[in-house]
């Protein structure tokens, strides 16, 4: 929970007296009481000749203690005749922690700006003490502290930490060892540890730019530690790979897309979710096709690569209804339906025939 401390702060406005009469000394979380000092000198109109005043809380002194969080006022005498009435507030002041957590360079960073209120102000201050040398920041990961810096600025302190791994909960905890006792959270801010594959298919090139990938899935492994919320949301990304100096395209939203017009080469493609977790990659190679004509003597526009297949079997012009593998005999061998590709590891080497639901067909190699 994050606490709210109150800081000083002047009161100028007067009737008469038209000055800042009051110094004021708010109280620091945990510290609900306040303390308020008379200045005859700061008001406008001069001392009165027999000077006197009455807090709103009874006290007839210069300087007054114990006076709650809120409004309050003094009346000031001469010679025991009202002269003004000065109002002023006291605040509850609370550390400020100004916490952000981000992804940077495929790490978790945290960032802490800490500062107490009216740290430089002449007018107002604390009613208890705040010593940089005796307040710490705390990092704490699942609730634990794995770092601390000490002293602490109560007028500006920059810290942060970075490379932090994922799948954690990051948080800041300051406290104040000294008269105040005071404390104060950043905000738990949970990150996830994202285990995911990129489903993806690759249309070769036929000798200029013409080459296509499409992603069209990003698929969770199970049992992940720490697994974002599902569905996934984010964004996609394409590079040019090993160099990864511009991207390819704009950013594309979502857990599909489809790059066209890409020249035969090595990609990365990048998918980044929107909730603090790490991001997943893959290496596609766009190839060069050198598919074999129809057997039957009619060119099917239809390609199929990579060339030799090892794994799976891919082929131009999306999913289709029925499609099956034939061996030089003639004997089908593998069959798939509503598919976009084949999975053809447990074919043995050699050559073959794949065959479309919708005419056409083309020889691979199984390597």
């Amino acid at each position: 929970m994050r606490q709210i401390l109150s800081v000083l702060v002047i009161f100028c406005a007067v009737h008469g007296w038209g000055q800042a009469c009051v110094w004021k000394a708010h109280p620091v979380w945990p510290d609900t009481l306040g303390h308020a000092v008379l200045d005859y000198e700061n008001c406008a109109n001069g001392i009165p000749l027999v000077p006197s005043c009455q807090w709103d809380n009874g006290d007839t002194s210069l300087d007054t203690d114990s006076l709650t969080v809120g409004a309050h006022h003094v009346v000031i005498f001469d010679n025991s005749v009202p002269q003004d009435t000065v109002y002023f507030e006291i605040e509850q002041l609370a550390w400020d922690l100004n916490q952000n957590v981000f992804v940077y360079a495929g790490a978790i960073t945290v960032e802490i700006w800490a500062e107490l209120p009216y740290c430089a102000s002449m007018f107002n201050g604390y009613n208890c003490h705040v010593y940089g040398d005796s307040t710490v920041i705390h990092l704490l990961q699942d609730g634990i502290a794995m770092d601390s810096i000490t002293p602490v600025d109560i007028c500006a302190t920059l810290a942060y930490w970075d490379w932090l791994p994922f799948g954690h909960t990051y948080q800041t905890y300051l406290v104040d060892r000294s008269a105040c006792g005071s404390t104060a959270y950043g905000e738990a801010v949970v990150s996830f540890a994202l285990d995911a594959e990129i489903e993806y298919w690759a249309e070769p090139s036929t000798g200029s730019n013409d080459g296509m990938i499409t992603v069209t899935d990003i698929l969770a492994a199970p049992g992940m530690l720490s697994p974002p919320p599902m569905p996934l949301s984010g964004g996609l990304m394409l590079y040019t790979w090993p160099d990864e100096v511009a991207p390819v395209g704009p950013p594309q939203p979502g857990t599909t897309a489809t790059w066209t017009d890409l020249a035969p080469g090595d990609y990365l493609v990048v998918f980044t979710p929107d909730v603090l977790c790490n991001s997943v990659d893959t290496v596609i190679t766009v190839g060069s096709f050198t598919g074999v004509d129809d057997r039957e003597g009619t060119v099917s526009e239809r390609r199929v690569w990579p060339v030799p297949a090892t794994d799976v079997l891919f082929w131009s012009g999306g999913a289709l209804e029925h499609v099956w593998v034939t061996d030089l005999q003639g004997r089908t061998v593998l069959e798939g339906k509503r598919t976009s590709h084949l999975d053809i590891a447990g074919l043995v080497p050699g050559s073959y025939l794949v065959h479309f639901g919708d005419g056409g067909r083309r020889s691979f190699v199984k390597d």
